[in-house]
């Protein structure tokens, strides 16, 4: 196991632990709200969480462009009604309101890091993988100009045929014409 999984499995951790705290929070905000029964407590942090989790796998690279863009969206606006249960849940003390406006920052936060974990070896990677696409496009570009010439050769070696036809032809009608003078005369 290497650094950057390591870095990566520790930042997954506290998404999950966040995750687990953001949906004991809106439990309990559930509760204050006038939640009468479980399934209705545990409803809210599923409803508002998990889809939370959706919009955040649709904004991967994975998706289309829309797709990503939807997907920010619904986190957008799934992460402000987190934060704002999470914020209403901890309302009895400033702790429980720093911390209710802190899990929905971890989700994010986590998230965002694990898209951009690299390591210097990926940089090298990715450096050596824009090199080789110029090279690939540098040549790409001299095949096309070595095309193009081609292409202006055989259409001026078939402009030459074309003329040298045309003499042949004249000069076969004038050795006829010639020709028809000697024998008619």
């Amino acid at each position: 196991m290497n650094g950057k999984q390591i870095i990566k499995g520790i930042v997954k951790l506290y998404f999950v632990g966040a995750v687990a705290a953001s949906f004991a929070h809106l439990m309990r905000a559930s509760e204050k709200l006038g939640a009468e029964h479980v399934w209705e407590t545990i409803a809210a942090p599923v409803a508002i969480d998990l889809m939370f989790i959706v919009a955040m796998i649709l904004r991967s690279e994975k998706w289309a462009s829309d797709t990503r863009r939807i997907g920010f969206r619904l986190m957008l606006v799934m992460g402000t009604v987190s934060m704002a249960g999470n914020i209403y849940a901890g309302m009895s003390s400033a702790f429980g309101i720093i911390f209710g406006a802190m899990l929905p920052t971890f989700l994010l936060v986590s998230e965002w890091l694990i898209g951009r974990i690299r390591t210097a070896e990926d940089e090298r990677s990715e450096e050596v993988e824009r090199e080789a696409a110029t090279v690939v496009d540098e040549e790409a570009e001299r095949i096309k100009a070595e095309a193009a010439k081609r292409s202006e050769r055989a259409r001026k070696a078939a402009a030459t045929r074309k003329r040298n036809a045309r003499r042949a032809e004249r000069e076969r009608k004038a050795q006829e014409r010639a020709l028809d003078s000697l024998v008619n005369a």
